[in-house]
């Protein structure tokens, strides 16, 4: 096991004309933290219990097959949906072990679909999605 990164490291990504995205999923782009390559997943219109009715956020583990195949990774992280009419945003927190069988982790309930669309909550500003991930600490199996 490796220690965590001794540093917060924190991806910010914007998803533009949300309402235009017809795509069930949609990915950011790659970030790294430490000597692992992630990516956000996000699902306008929910995943798995989200279905239709939150909006669902998943933290990825890059391009997996870089990896040894009994390969594992700790990870605890925040995902936020980021208020930008006020200062409420939406967060929350996890930690999880990524591996060849779950290559992702995160909340298919993150948030309802009307707390995203009600105006006076701001998290869609001229119809743009601003979402962060903070990796508070890894580590690795070898």
């Amino acid at each position: 096991m490796k220690k965590p990164p001794a540093t917060m490291n924190t991806h910010s990504w914007t998803i533009n004309k949300v309402s235009a995205v017809t795509e069930d999923e949609v990915y950011s782009g790659v970030f790294k933290v430490g000597k692992v390559m992630w990516k956000l997943s996000l699902f306008p219109r929910g995943f798995n219990s989200g279905k239709d009715t939150h909006l669902s956020i998943f933290l990825n583990v890059h391009d997996t097959a870089a990896f040894p195949n009994d390969w594992k990774v700790y990870a605890k992280f925040k995902i936020r949906v980021k208020s930008q009419a006020t200062k409420n945003d939406i967060e929350k927190e996890t930690d999880n072990w990524f591996c060849n069988s779950v290559d992702n982790w995160g909340f298919p309930t993150m948030m309802t679909l009307s707390q995203l669309n009600d105006s006076k909550n701001g998290f869609l500003l001229n119809d743009d999605l601003t979402v962060e991930v903070e990796i508070l600490g890894m580590g690795m199996l070898k």
